[in-house]
This record gives C-alpha cells, sequence and structure tokens, in this order.
C-alpha cells in the first residue's frame, strides 16, 4: 500500500469522482478525502464502487472530516489543513478541466514551496457548457481581485 491520499474538490460528481476511484486503486492510496459537500458525494456515489473499495482493509473510503466548504479557496484551505495533519507523502487534488486553472491558481498562493511538493492535481476532462465555461471564466477573474491573487 502506498503512502498517497486522494482529495476530491467539491463539484462536478460526474467526473471527479470516478477519476478519484480509478487512481485509488491504481496507486493503492490510503484513503480519498472529500472537500465541498460531503452529503452529495456520499449520497450519489455507486454503492459496488464503495464496497469493492471497503474490502480491502486499512483503506478509507470518502473521509468527511475536512468538509462542508463553500469555494475552492475553502478547499485549498482544507487541503493545507489535510497536508499539515497527515504523513502522507503524495496528495493527488481531482478537479475537472475547466476548474485546473482556478484551482492551481489557489494552490500557489495558499500551500508554501514544502507542501506544494507534495501536491499533485489531476484534471479530470469533462464536457462543459457553454454557460459553464463562462461561469469558470468569471469565477477566476474574481478570484484574482477578491484574494489577490
Amino acid at each position: 500500500m502506498s503512502n498517497t491520499a486522494i482529495i476530491i474538490l467539491g463539484g462536478d460528481i460526474l467526473y471527479r469522482q470516478p477519476m478519484a476511484l480509478k487512481l485509488f486503486f491504481q496507486l493503492k492510496a490510503q484513503e480519498i478525502f472529500v472537500v465541498g459537500d460531503p452529503d452529495f458525494y456520499l449520497e450519489n456515489c455507486d454503492p459496488d464502487l464503495i464496497n469493492k473499495i471497503q474490502k480491502h482493509k486499512g483503506r478509507r473510503v470518502f473521509n468527511t472530516k475536512y468538509t462542508y466548504t463553500n469555494s475552492t479557496y475553502e478547499d485549498i484551505s482544507a487541503v493545507k489543513e489535510i497536508l499539515n495533519q497527515s504523513n502522507y507523502l503524495i496528495l493527488y487534488i481531482v478537479t475537472s478541466d475547466y476548474h485546473f486553472r482556478r484551482a492551481n491558481m489557489v494552490v500557489s498562493h495558499i500551500l508554501n514551496e514544502t507542501e506544494l511538493s507534495r501536491i499533485k492535481l489531476i484534471s479530470v476532462g469533462t464536457s462543459p457548457s457553454f454557460y459553464k465555461f463562462l461561469k469558470e471564466k468569471m469565477k477566476y477573474y474574481g478570484y484574482k481581485l477578491y484574494y489577490g491573487l
């Protein structure tokens, strides 16, 4: 078993969750953390996949200790807390392709160099609508202004 964990950033469960589960098996990760709204993830997760994962002793699926965040900024703050309170060598953060740029900007702003060395940001391909694409662009520039990034 590797000394890694997976983190799913809140939002887009349709694409992020399957990638997180795929990485969980491929990397033999110890745990999957959910930041954002864990109830949404737990209610919409495929029960067969959870049962399959839980057969692997010592591995934890959907740790919701660091949850109920309301923004990407709060999500990454939760990631920082996970980094500081765990011994995982690498944390794989799963997000959507349209969200990657903003998530990467916030990661670079919140985490220090040592913490950054333990992070791998994974982008999952999606099919965002024009509305979602435009909304994400607005959020990106809003974060730059609001947080001074």
